[in-house]
């Protein structure tokens, strides 16, 4: 009875548009979730969502992303989120299917990511670029809410990558990036909870996990296995 009468009242707006930065995060879930479940279906939702940023929300040399797509048009520069989001998407994702293109990506839009958003001067990155003449302050988001800031993730992809890569440059700047928000992390820890996971990273040695086999061996899903049945939050893996 209830449907009926609602169904009579006017429906609310569909809000269709796809962001980058969202869908960098369901990666991220999807992705997560292929390795815990071993459920095929999420490993190709993850693939495919990125495939589909990478063939209309990025530029041909894979390393530029615009924010928005909807109906076939994509515009507006990407933010700081989109692309901390997205290249911890990539990550998960490559530590899912370990095909090295994801890797690859990740590597690539994380020096753009440096080059447009990166405060040498105070460490952090900025939210958005300085090329847009309408923007009075740029600033740098300090809370963790419904969804995390671009410097906590920001921090954290850089040292796994720093890790995966051998970069000791990009370990620097997540310890800078940590710093530049130290005095807010000391008075309230709880509103920056992503950032201490950056912290953890940082204060750890994280553990360097390299299998050696063919991606789609029997043996090597059984490696695989063993390893994603044990809780290590702060690890990296390599086929």
């Amino acid at each position: 009875v209830l449907l009926r009468i609602r169904s009579r009242r006017p429906h609310p707006t569909l809000d269709d548009k796809i962001i980058t930065a969202w869908n960098g995060l369901m990666i991220s879930a999807f992705a997560k979730g292929h390795q815990i479940l071993e459920d095929p279906r999420y490993l190709k939702a993850s693939r495919a969502a990125a495939n589909f940023i990478m063939d209309h929300l990025c530029d041909s040399s894979g390393s530029r992303l615009l924010r928005r797509y909807r109906d076939g048009d994509s515009r507006f520069a990407g933010g700081l989120q989109d692309y901390a989001f997205l290249i911890q998407g990539m990550v998960d994702l490559y530590e899912s299917s370990f095909e090295e293109r994801w890797i690859a990506t990740a590597a690539s839009l994380a020096q753009t990511m440096i080059g447009e958003f990166w405060d040498e001067a105070h460490g952090g990155f900025y939210d958005a670029t300085g090329k847009d003449a309408s923007l009075l302050v740029r600033t740098k988001e300090d809370y963790d809410g419904a969804e995390p800031t671009g410097n906590s993730v920001a921090a954290i992809v850089l040292l796994r990558l720093a890790q995966l890569m051998n970069k000791a440059e990009w370990r620097q700047m997540a310890e800078r990036t940590i710093g530049a928000f130290g005095d807010r992390l000391h008075q309230t820890p709880d509103a920056l909870a992503q950032l201490l996971v950056a912290v953890g990273w940082l204060l750890s040695a994280p553990v360097e996990i390299v299998i050696v086999g063919g991606r789609d061996a029997a043996d090597t899903a059984v490696l695989l296995r063993i390893v994603r049945q044990r809780l290590m939050p702060n690890k990296v893996i390599m086929l």
